[in-house]
């Protein structure tokens, strides 16, 4: 970790000037386990960005954290840093799911976290839920969320398990080992997640995640409209629109921390250039996912990207389907939301 950091703080002072321009208005902190620097390092840290950045402006500072990485004393400590809004890897409180998820913490260790968290007087936090798990029931979901709920927390992301390739359970996936619920199943579950956290007062405002009135991710938010972005550390990216061309340009640190701490900036780092056509198709597929939807008039404005014939009789079909409840902008209905990928998929092919 030592090693990381300083060469963290090597990145930052390597930036190029210009993208230190613009006050950022806000700060993410993620990777899974910044939770796991210590409180010195991570002022300095701050201080760093601080000295190449103007952060008078930050509308939101958020830290990710584990449940049995929380002490009264971190929880203090990060608010007196500036840290606003913590993102917490609850996913369940089923320990045999947990036990199966691989996670280091149990059941006991995130109630007593979150209970430290609401004692600790943040107003802003956000719960991170996996629903279609193996074996996972909807009365064990059921328990779950009622259980979320009880902390009352102001955000949720709810995902579906997904299994990766080269993880352990991608592993045991190949192995025949690892028994996937139904599609059908994963529905029941989305639909159970939306329909509780409706009732409580949440906005679906993105497939996957969940908010009171003014707690929506503004981080997270920037991403899905294309706003500029640093990304720091190994594996980070980062965006901006190339000012001289209508373009944008993505940067990718690799994700290999070896080249990150032993290799120079240039050589671990992918720039990638993206017309206004690929961006256009970026754009729709953030924004379809959205409970503000695909405005065409913005693509048009924006990406200089209209629809084809073909797209425009698809988006009727859609609607034939009650896939959609309006065709501009694309907004999608419960049904539509759970068919996001393929709607998707159809919108961009007939482009």
């Amino acid at each position: 970790m030592p090693d990381f950091l300083t060469r963290l703080h090597q990145e930052i002072d390597a930036l190029d000037e210009a993208r230190c321009q613009s006050p950022p208005d806000t700060l993410y902190f993620g990777g899974g386990t910044p939770s796991l620097i210590p409180l010195s390092d991570l002022e300095q840290l701050i201080k760093k960005l601080q000295s190449r950045f103007d952060l008078s402006r930050l509308r939101e500072v958020t830290l990710e954290v584990n449940p049995d990485d929380i002490t009264p004393e971190k929880l203090k400590a990060w608010l007196e840093l500036g840290i606003t809004r913590l993102s917490i890897g609850i996913q369940s409180f089923d320990d045999q799911l947990l036990k199966f998820m691989h996670r280091a913490h149990d059941r006991r260790t995130a109630l007593d976290a979150l209970e430290m968290i609401t004692s600790a007087g943040y107003t802003n936090f956000s719960m991170d839920l996996i629903y279609g798990n193996p074996g996972q029931t909807t009365e064990m979901l059921h328990r779950d969320l009622q259980q979320f709920l009880q902390f009352d927390p102001p955000h949720i992301s709810a995902y579906a398990l997904t299994i990766e390739p080269r993880t352990r359970l991608g592993k045991l996936k190949e192995l025949g080992r690892l028994d996937q619920p139904e599609d059908e199943n994963v529905v029941q579950h989305a639909d159970l997640v939306e329909d509780e956290l409706t009732k409580a007062g949440f906005r679906r405002y993105e497939i996957s995640n969940y908010g009171k009135p003014g707690f929506e991710a503004v981080h997270n938010s920037n991403y899905w409209n294309h706003s500029p972005y640093v990304g720091l550390g190994a594996g980070a990216h980062g965006f901006w629109w190339d000012d001289q061309n209508p373009s944008g340009i993505r940067t990718i640190r690799k994700p290999d921390l070896k080249s990150y701490l032993d290799r120079p900036f240039s050589e671990t780092l992918e720039i990638e250039e993206l017309d206004l056509h690929t961006l256009a198709e970026e754009r729709i597929m953030t924004s379809i996912r959205t409970d503000s939807g695909v405005n065409f008039a913005e693509l048009e404005r924006t990406y200089n990207y209209t629809l084809s014939n073909k797209q425009q009789f698809i988006i009727s079909v859609f609607d034939k389907h009650k896939w959609i409840y309006s065709a501009n902008p694309l907004i999608l209905t419960r049904e539509g939301r759970n068919r996001v990928d393929r709607i998707t998929l159809e919108l961009i092919s007939a482009g």
